[in-house]
């Protein structure tokens, strides 16, 4: 099973990346989602592998889809999600 803070951290992440309206921040392992989506909805078979990179940052996502996050590059990639 996965923690729970991973499930949080890659809600957020799952979220940020398909541009799901709401407000992010994130510190360390804590995570706040005000919005977006939890990808535990999606069942057991969905696999996300990939992690916002920085230790500190937020994001916002408006319904029109002007977004912005803290700048990083690329999500940090999950070589496995184990259960």
């Amino acid at each position: 099973m996965l923690n729970h803070n991973l499930d949080a951290k890659r809600s957020l992440t799952f979220s940020l990346d398909t541009l799901t309206v709401g407000f992010y921040l994130w510190i360390g392992d804590f995570c706040l989602r005000i919005g977006g989506v939890d990808i535990k909805d999606f069942g057991e078979d969905f696999s996300y592998p990939y992690l916002v990179p920085t230790f500190i940052g937020f994001g916002i996502v408006l319904p029109n889809y002007i977004h912005w996050h803290t700048p990083f590059r690329e999500y940090e990639h999950l070589l496995a999600v184990v259960e």
